[in-house]
């Protein structure tokens, strides 16, 4: 007598028909996540590396550290953008500077297989390369250099297929560079950078004529002294309540005969403020050529209104030289010309024809919502144009070294 089949039988069935099923929509599912995602099926490249700082002699004798990569063995790969390409995986380079910034490098001078090659990545310092262009190369820099700032820097090689980081070891700490970048800087054809490299954008430019003809590639503006200038809205970066530092260089024309009390010299190179009628004036800060004289003047935060003064000539007309004027709160303002400290006396008031007597106020800078004019007072009636070139420049919110004074005036920089 035969048994019929039980319900059983037919559980056991169907459940290895919905595993089947299963089977073949996970199937289904993989096929489709290759077609519609080959990345995630992608083999990326694997690079073994040594990375470094090392030191680069500067013209002028003085040191300063670039990141150097020794790709020593993994897959074939080449960076997009160089000459001569021998094939393998393409891959993108960045830098992650210690204070935050990604910085994408774009100057490429590469050639062939990478492997065994020191490579370098430092800031650019060809004509025309902006104050966070960083290039990439296998021969080793030289000429004058911009400073890495001191701190980790990481390197990362991206796998531009899989889009992902394929370099074993990537850190280099820098510590022959700057302790932080000016808040803001540049003026390549006009233009200045905050320091995360974003631009900051002139909202009057009457063409200051460009050119990258200055000493050690500099690109510099020239101003007529009679109606150009630039002027930058107000913005936190270019406000300043505490220490500061301003660094230009300047090739002025017009500083007359060195007498300062001849309104017909004076060359404003740049200031935060508005001059209200004759004697009244709020400044953040401001920096005036007083015939060959030189004049910092600024609001403390009582309100009140101060300026310093060389105690005689120091500009020559007709030349290019390094000016630095350094703030730290509680002192008094330092001004430096190529490198050296100048006498110079504060005085109350904002008439430098008429001096008062002389003043041991000490600096606290009062923050004012103007803008910014570089070659221009902030004042219609009194605008006193600069006449002559302006070069590298910079704003920082601390007072420079001596070491970083001089690493400038050397090195054609700010």
């Amino acid at each position: 007598m035969k048994k019929k089949l039980g319900k059983t039988g037919a559980g056991v069935s169907d459940l290895i028909g919905t595993i089947l099923i299963i089977i073949l929509v996970i199937g289904l599912a993989a096929v489709i996540a290759a077609f519609l995602m080959p990345n995630l099926l992608h083999k990326s490249a694997y690079i073994a590396s040594e990375v470094q700082a090392t030191p680069i002699t500067q013209p002028s004798g003085q040191q300063v550290e670039v990141i150097s990569i020794l790709p020593q063995a993994g897959d074939q790969f080449y960076i997009i953008g160089q000459k001569q390409s021998p094939g393998g995986y393409p891959v993108s380079v960045r830098a992650l500077s210690p204070d935050g910034r990604k910085i994408s490098v774009q100057c490429i001078n590469l050639t062939g297989k990478l492997y065994g090659k020191q490579l370098y990545v430092y800031p650019a310092n060809t004509p025309g390369s902006g104050p966070c262009d960083m290039c990439i190369s296998d021969t080793r820099p030289s000429g004058a250099m911009r400073p890495m700032t001191n701190g980790i820097w990481t390197i990362q090689f991206i796998d531009e297929d899989s889009h992902i980081l394929v370099m074993s070891n990537s850190d280099g700490n820098i510590t022959k560079g700057t302790t932080s970048l000016p808040k803001a800087g540049g003026m390549l054809g006009g233009t200045m950078f905050y320091s995360n490299c974003s631009t900051l954008t002139p909202n009057i430019n009457l063409s200051p004529v460009s050119s990258l003809l200055g000493p050690g590639n500099m690109s510099y503006r020239t101003f007529n002294g009679v109606n150009q200038y630039m002027e930058y809205p107000d913005d936190p970066n270019l406000q300043f309540t505490g220490n500061m530092a301003i660094s230009v260089w300047l090739d002025p024309l017009g500083v007359g005969n060195g007498d300062p009390n001849n309104t017909a010299n004076w060359n404003t190179i740049l200031g935060k403020g508005i001059l209200f009628g004759v004697n009244s004036e709020d400044d953040n800060y401001q920096l005036v050529a007083l015939g060959n004289n030189l004049y910092f003047e600024w609001t403390n935060a009582d309100g009140n209104h101060y300026y310093s003064q060389t105690n005689g000539a120091a500009l020559t007309n007709g030349a290019w030289q390094y000016v630095t004027v350094n703030v730290q709160a509680g002192g008094q303002p330092q001004i430096y010309v190529n490198g050296t400290l100048q006498s110079s006396t504060v005085y109350a008031g904002n008439t430098p024809q008429t001096k008062g007597a002389s003043s041991p106020a000490t600096v606290n800078l009062e923050n004012v919502a103007y803008p910014l004019k570089i070659g221009k007072q902030n004042s219609d009636a009194s605008p006193f144009y600069y006449d002559g070139n302006i070069g590298s420049l910079a704003l920082y919110n601390r007072a420079l070294t001596t070491y970083e004074i001089q690493q400038n005036y050397l090195n054609y920089a700010a």
